[in-house]
C-alpha cells in the first residue's frame, strides 16, 4: 500500500509522517496517528499544514482499525527504510506505535 514515506520532525518532540500510496494517492499522518488521504503530495508544509490546503485534497480520514493498521503499516515501512527515517530511532517509533493504537478516532 505504501509506494515511500518519510519522517519529518518538527520540534518539540512532535514528527509528522508523509508520502505516497500505490494506487499515487498520498497520505499526511500526525504524532497522534490522525492520517488523511489525499489527492496531492503534502511535502511543502508551508502550505499542506493548514487545514484550507487539506480539506481541497481530502480523499478521505482513516479512522479506528484502519487508522491503526495504516499507522503500523507505516511505522514498518520507516524502519525498514534508515534513509528516509529523517533522523527518529526504533525507540520513537515504538512509542508513536503504543500511542497510535491507544488513541480512539
Amino acid at each position: 500500500m505504501i509506494k515511500e514515506a518519510y519522517a519529518v520532525y518538527t520540534g518539540g518532540n512532535i514528527w509528522l509522517f508523509y508520502g505516497q500510496l500505490e494506487n499515487g494517492n498520498y497520505f499526511l499522518t500526525d504524532d497522534n496517528g490522525w492520517t488523511q488521504i489525499l489527492n496531492s503530495n503534502p511535502s511543502d508544509f508551508d502550505e499542506s499544514l493548514y487545514e484550507e490546503w487539506q480539506q481541497e485534497h481530502l480523499v478521505r480520514e482513516l479512522f479506528y482499525e484502519e487508522r491503526i493498521k495504516f499507522c503500523n503499516e507505516l511505522l514498518d515501512w520507516i524502519l525498514a527504510h534508515p534513509d528516509n527515517d529523517g533522523g527518529i530511532t526504533e525507540h520513537e517509533i515504538e512509542v508513536y506505535r503504543t500511542w497510535f493504537e491507544s488513541e480512539v478516532y
